[in-house]
């Protein structure tokens, strides 16, 4: 039997996207917590690997998504024992909140944007040696700190940290490589609002929607990564 990789879902309209095809084809059992309908958290020791989606709310927006705050401790506890635990846009920012570290309001960001990996990692960044740009779908506002040991991943124009490691095991990722066509349909349906910001890196409805290539490059990397991260 394949690892149990559980996610998080803060909004009915944001998923795993590509995340479900590589764990179907590693025979993994992937399973969720829709945290917006109210349901539990797992125990940790049901989990043996943790993904933490994104979602239009801030880390700090614990008033009006009181789950947040169990959550958050829920991430800190998983990353204490030694799991696995991916965080992708708000997920990255509930991980480093999680490892104590700031975030704030930024530049927004939403389309399809260049990420730069560091270029002194080598072949041990799991986005890949070197420094070679690549595409991304972005869709955020907010920005995290990186937190104490963290190490810095990839970067952009708009974006100091875009994707960072805390352990072997615990990557975060500002931006989306698991997104598909239809996830970015949802979206446009769900934050249209966002694009009537001023903002230089906020694209136009046509160019949000990407091209074939976009995607079929971004889920290589994805690919890559998820290997990397976890091994099944």
């Amino acid at each position: 039997m394949g690892h149990r990789v559980h996610w998080l879902a803060h909004v009915p309209f944001e998923d795993p996207g590509f995340i479900r095809t590589w764990s179907k084809d590693r025979g993994g059992h992937l399973d969720a917590t829709h945290l917006y309908r109210g349901e539990p958290l797992p125990r940790i020791n049901d989990v043996d690997a943790l993904i933490v989606m994104g979602g239009p709310m801030n880390v700090d927006d614990t008033r009006r998504f009181p789950w947040l705050t169990a959550e958050t401790r829920f991430v800190a506890q998983c990353i204490e024992a030694g799991k696995p635990v991916l965080g992708i846009c708000l997920g990255a920012q509930l991980i480093a909140r999680a490892a104590g570290a700031d975030v704030r309001p930024g530049e927004p960001e939403i389309g399809w944007h260049q990420v730069t990996p560091e270029p002194d990692d080598g072949p041990s960044n799991p986005l890949g040696p070197g420094n070679r740009p690549f595409d991304a779908f972005h869709w955020h506002g907010d920005h995290c700190q990186l937190p104490d040991g963290a190490r810095r991943l990839a970067s952009s124009a708009h974006c100091d940290n875009q994707a960072f490691q805390l352990s072997e095991r615990v990557l975060a990722l500002q931006f989306h490589l698991e997104i598909t066509a239809a996830g970015v349909d949802r979206l446009l349906t769900h934050c249209e609002q966002d694009l009537t910001r001023a903002a230089p890196a906020i694209q136009t409805a046509a160019q949000i929607r990407g091209s074939d290539d976009q995607y079929t490059r971004a889920h290589a990397l994805m690919l890559q990564l998820l290997d990397h991260w976890l091994p099944i």
